[in-house]
């Protein structure tokens, strides 16, 4: 008898608990999605590959143009690879930027947070049609231009 009332209580409270969900789609950080955010500059291409190509290939361009390789008084800080997770909100602002992998150097970290603070607004990412918030990681692989 107790295991049926206990069952019974259990379909009753699960019941109860989904007529009083919450979208939590606004506030929600996903990680992987239907479609993943993309940098901008590509949307009217309409092949998905040539199209992330693209979107991949414009934010090489932009971190080409916003990096400021840091120097050092007695020559040239090695940085080596940064990882980036920044969150890409519903709305394509690029926000929350946390260093994963910095490089070895401080100031080479200090310098792609720099640049990511300038990133224009992304192509959101989409889940079941819906814009949502996406964490994403970037890695950038820094090296001095002599």
């Amino acid at each position: 008898m107790k295991r049926y009332l206990f069952l019974i209580l259990i379909i009753t409270w699960g019941g109860q608990i989904s007529f009083a969900q919450i979208d939590r789609t606004s506030i929600a950080e996903f990680t992987i999605v239907e479609e993943m955010p993309r940098f901008p500059g590509c949307e009217k291409i309409e092949d998905e590959k040539k199209q992330s190509k693209c979107a991949d290939k414009k934010m090489m361009e932009f971190f080409f143009k916003h990096l400021k390789y840091p120097k050092e008084e007695e020559g040239i800080i090695p940085c080596g690879l940064i990882v980036v997770s920044v969150l890409i909100q519903s709305d394509g602002q690029v926000v929350n930027p946390v260093i994963r992998k910095d490089g070895g150097d401080s100031s080479c970290a200090e310098m792609v947070l720099d640049a990511i603070k300038k990133m224009p607004r992304w192509i959101p990412g989409k889940h079941r049609g819906q814009a949502v918030n996406v964490r994403v990681n970037i890695p950038i692989r820094v090296k001095p231009s002599y």
